[in-house]
């Protein structure tokens, strides 16, 4: 997979769990939002290229817009307190970040 897919199929990963929220057992979008997606898959294979252990500073998304670290404590935080609202705006505003990364090799 390349960066261009991992990234387009992240955004569509995150826009699933995005719809769901609020009708997902607050478990499973826990679970959801923190587990590795295809920009972490690609990260890794990268690091692992390199004979590296952590994927994130191989990562575009962290490496142009602070990647995903950055929103999960505050998004954990935002479930377990069932502030929907407040999830939906971090959820939004990551998607828009990674809407905005662009792939090596691409020009925008």
């Amino acid at each position: 997979m390349d960066w261009t897919a991992a990234k387009d199929r992240t955004i569509q990963r995150w826009k699933e769990v995005l719809a769901g929220v609020g009708e997902t057992e607050t478990v499973e979008l826990l679970r959801q939002v923190n587990e590795v997606c295809e920009l972490c898959e690609k990260a890794q294979e990268k690091a692992q290229a390199k004979g590296e252990l952590a994927p994130c500073p191989y990562c575009i998304a962290q490496q142009q817009v602070g990647g995903c670290i950055r929103i999960r404590a505050s998004l954990s935080r935002a479930i377990v307190d069932e502030e929907w609202a407040r999830v939906r705006e971090i959820m939004e505003g990551f998607l828009h970040d990674v809407e905005s990364v662009v792939p090596p090799g691409e020009v925008r």
